[in-house]
């Protein structure tokens, strides 16, 4: 199943429409906008993962479940390795897509924005960076909201209505769709926040910190990235932690829980410090990626 998705993605983004130029003179295969996007872009979008995998499988162990580091370590090496195996493999298809098409998603919308509409950007120069936040949101919603919920499956040893014994029911598969799409809201909105957070904060603090028009070095990007993660991983990584674990207690009572819900009985219950659990670790993370986003981000060449 994961084969084809990125199989589907890649002939989407690579095929080059083919057109007649302006001279008439010839017929040639000239690159689309989205080409362009995706072929300036996919080095990063294969780096990037490698470097939040080995923080992120454990982060999500402490998220569900709470267990200390010490206990989450020893409980994947004891652990049976098909299952672990399983969600090491949803997880590295899920950071490959999600690097892939944030990339070249946030170029070919910045940019379009700015070709299409350069009036209204001159006057309202936030909406580039809305419209690409709004269009990364909803591509959470279509493929990476199932693979969570599939990751969270095989972490609690939750049944999946079209996986069994290993293989996949595709009939069932079909009719799943209200299984594979729930809790795509609570996605869309916290996926919204994360990408909105750090934008801005690159924005701001990047004015605060450095003199305008300077060369921005991987030292600075290092300095600028550290500060970013701090801030946005205090406010956004409980929205990403209340995902994991509310994806879990529905798969578990088989129940669309709301979140405010299942906030307020977080909160009756005294366990809303578990929102944070994981966060030391997301930090580190956090910094090592926003590094690699904000030399991307303040070096990448607009149209």
């Amino acid at each position: 199943m994961f084969q084809k998705i990125i199989f589907c993605l890649c002939v989407m983004g690579i095929f080059p429409a083919m057109c007649v130029d302006d001279n008439d003179k010839s017929t040639a295969f000239r690159s689309s906008a989205i080409y362009k996007a995706f072929s300036e872009n996919i080095k990063n979008g294969l780096v990037r993962p490698l470097i939040t995998l080995p923080f992120d499988v454990v982060t999500l162990a402490r998220q569900i479940t709470g267990n200390s580091y010490a206990d989450i370590l020893t409980g994947i090496s004891k652990s049976d390795m098909p299952r672990f195996s399983n969600i090491f493999k949803v997880h590295a298809v899920q950071s490959w897509l999600k690097a892939g098409s944030v990339y070249p998603i946030y170029a070919y919308v910045t940019d379009q924005m700015n070709d299409l509409f350069p009036e209204r950007v001159e006057k309202y120069p936030i909406l580039p960076n809305a419209a690409a936040v709004a269009s990364i949101a909803l591509t959470d919603v279509f493929y990476i909201n199932q693979l969570e919920r599939l990751k969270v499956c095989f972490m609690n040893n939750n049944a999946i209505p079209f996986y069994t014994h290993g293989k996949i029911n595709w009939s069932e598969l079909l009719r799943s769709r209200e299984w594979l799409f729930t809790g795509g809201t609570l996605t869309f909105q916290s996926t919204s926040i994360h990408l909105s957070a750090f934008l801005t904060l690159n924005h701001v603090l990047k004015k605060i910190l450095f003199a305008e028009n300077e060369v921005f070095t991987l030292m600075k990007a290092g300095i600028l990235g550290m500060s970013i993660a701090m801030i946005q991983t205090s406010i956004t990584f409980p929205l990403l932690t209340l995902r994991a674990r509310l994806h879990a207690e529905r798969l578990k009572c088989g129940k669309n829980i709301s979140v405010l819900n299942y906030v307020e009985t977080l909160y009756q219950t005294k366990q809303l410090s578990c929102l944070y659990h994981g966060w030391r670790m997301r930090v580190i993370r956090a910094s090592l990626i926003a590094i690699a986003d904000a030399y991307w981000l303040n070096n990448r060449k607009k149209t």
